[in-house]
């Protein structure tokens, strides 16, 4: 600021002179703010009023000032001189070339309309400089949170989210940290060059590619210094178990928990984050690790054979950014021991009219569905074969027991049966003891099946009892043939059986009724039966009549004694 002592004209137009302050102001260019009177700070980060001693990259800087309306206004610089009008007490002035880079002091003189020119200002200086600082180096971006820490290398990931930026630049500079081309802050470097920062706001999950520019007290900006690209992931992720799978024997699948299996490599399946490495553990054995893949999927089997007994796995997880998590356990059994051979005992018999319930290996049947029964390991499950295939399985009680009954019909003729054990744990065991049944459906021949006789061995008149006869004998010998030696042949009076006799070697056959044959008339069938059951139709009639009561005399109404 510049004071101006005014004065009074003389006659001849001398004049004291009168006290006036004057000003000169130094600024950047910039568009003023509203309400920003002298040209603040602009956009640019070193725009605004200059004060003495500053320093400038801006080369034509704009004077401003005060002075006594009318006059005209000087500035001097190292003898070079540039002049403005000063019509309102105002004035402003912008150098007409550039200034150079360097100290400039400048000095300001008005010539008021009357030639009379004021003492000069003091030197208002300022520096100019236009050029850039050098870019920042050894940006190193460090990961101090989780279990994986320090310096992070170009294409890590990191679960940091507010890294710590450090580096070294021009001493009193201010570094500005870019972050994918946006600077995300700045901060000044201290007496030795050396410089850190760490984001106020935690960084975006993904890819970030970080450098920096340096500004100095001048207001020049360096270019881009060295960039370090990183991905962000503080996403926690968390391994698990999905299921342990058997893929060996007679039962595969799935394994539950706590359940057992015969395959002593299973395969573990899980989650965990995206290209994390998962190790797995067999209590505290390490047994290998895998990695997850893109969608975090991953699985893994054994490289070697489990024990015999009980194990449980686990996994645990190393995402890329370093984070670790653990998951639950895997609980099962390692059971790859066979069963003993199991036994077939017996067979029972539920069809027609024999019935036999304990039946061994070489017996004969007419059951289509014979029910075979036996032993094998408690709870395992018993596959029935015959010569033909699988007809299917029965699981044992706790005791070992078993029985099967087919649930379809069985081919007439020979079935050789055999049975094997299959654990919990899908081991199976070797066949049984072959068990043999013969399977018969098929009657007698009925054409051989017939009532050749009745012999009457009462009273007067004894023999064979002719059909349509009359016979006094009510418990009369039948004769009959039939189909084949040792089968059955049964004899109804009507739909009552009267009594069962076997075919004798030479085809014939005798019985007597069980019980006397009341008065009447009597028709006789017999039906042949074979060792299994198998039964003929009824063979052709045999009728006669039994009388037992004797006639009455001649003359004798009532049959009683006259006088």
């Amino acid at each position: 600021m510049v004071t101006q002592m005014p004065r009074e004209s003389d006659l001849v137009g001398n004049a004291p002179w009168h006290r006036r302050e004057y000003g000169l102001y130094g600024q950047y260019p910039g568009t003023r703010g509203p309400g920003d009177r002298d040209g603040g700070r602009q956009c640019e980060p070193h725009t605004g009023a200059l004060q003495k001693g500053d320093i400038s990259n801006d080369n034509t800087p704009t004077l401003k000032g005060t002075a006594l309306p009318g006059g005209t206004v000087t500035v001097q610089r190292h003898g070079d001189r540039q002049r403005q009008k000063n019509n309102n007490g105002n004035w402003s002035l912008t150098p007409e070339s550039a200034l150079k880079d360097g100290s400039h002091n400048l000095t300001v003189t008005v010539v008021d309309s009357i030639g009379q020119t004021s003492p000069s200002t003091g030197d208002f200086g300022i520096v100019i400089d236009t050029l850039p600082p050098a870019p920042a180096t050894g940006l190193v971006v460090t990961d101090d949170y989780g279990d994986v820490q320090g310096p992070l290398s170009a294409g890590s990931t990191t679960d940091d989210n507010t890294p710590t930026f450090s580096g070294k630049a021009d001493v009193g500079s201010v570094v500005n940290v870019l972050d994918n081309g946006k600077v995300i802050g700045s901060t000044t470097t201290d007496a030795n060059g050396n410089w850190t920062f760490t984001p106020s706001t935690p960084l975006d999950n993904g890819a970030h590619d970080f450098t920096t520019t340096v500004t100095d007290a001048a207001g020049n900006t360096s270019g881009e210094g060295e960039h370090l690209a990183v991905t962000v992931d503080a996403i926690k992720g968390q391994v698990q178990l999905t299921g342990l799978v058997d893929d060996v024997g007679d039962i595969q699948g799935t394994i539950a928990q706590n359940g057992v299996t015969d395959d002593t490599r299973p395969t573990l399946n899980g989650t965990a984050k995206a290209n994390s490495v998962v190790t797995v553990s067999d209590g505290t054995t390490v047994l290998g690790s895998v990695t997850a893949d893109s969608n975090g999927n991953w699985s893994f089997t054994p490289a070697v054979d489990l024990g015999q007994g009980a194990h449980s796995l686990s996994a645990s997880a190393k995402e890329p950014a370093g984070g670790v998590s653990t998951s639950g356990s895997w609980a099962f059994t390692v059971d790859s021991v066979a069963p003993t051979a199991p036994f077939i005992d017996s067979a029972a018999d539920d069809v027609g009219s024999v019935q036999p319930q304990n039946m061994q290996s070489g017996s004969a049947t007419d059951d289509p569905t014979p029910t075979l029964a036996g032993r094998a390991e408690a709870n395992s499950i018993v596959k029935v074969y015959d010569q033909n295939g699988l007809l299917g399985s029965v699981q044992t009680n706790a005791s070992g027991q078993w029985s099967f009954t087919p649930t379809s019909k069985l081919s007439e003729g020979e079935h050789r049966f055999t049975v094997t054990a299959t654990d919990k744990a899908g081991n199976v065991s070797d066949p049984s003891n072959t068990f043999t049944l013969t399977l018969d459906f098929t009657a007698p021949d009925a054409s051989k099946v017939a009532i050749t006789g009745v012999d009457d061995a009462v009273g007067a008149i004894k023999g064979n009892v002719a059909v349509g006869s009359t016979t006094d004998d009510n418990r009369p010998t039948i004769k009959g043939t039939g189909a084949e030696a040792g089968n059955t042949i049964t004899v109804y009076n009507g739909t009552t059986v009267i009594g069962t006799a076997l075919v004798q070697a030479d085809g014939t056959w005798s019985l007597k009724p069980t019980l006397p044959l009341a008065d009447g008339l009597v028709t006789l069938t017999a039906k042949e039966s074979d060792l299994v059951g198998n039964t003929t139709v009824a063979s052709p009639e045999y009728g006669f009549t039994v009388s037992t009561q004797a006639p009455a005399a001649p003359g004798d109404r009532d049959g009683g004694r006259q006088c």
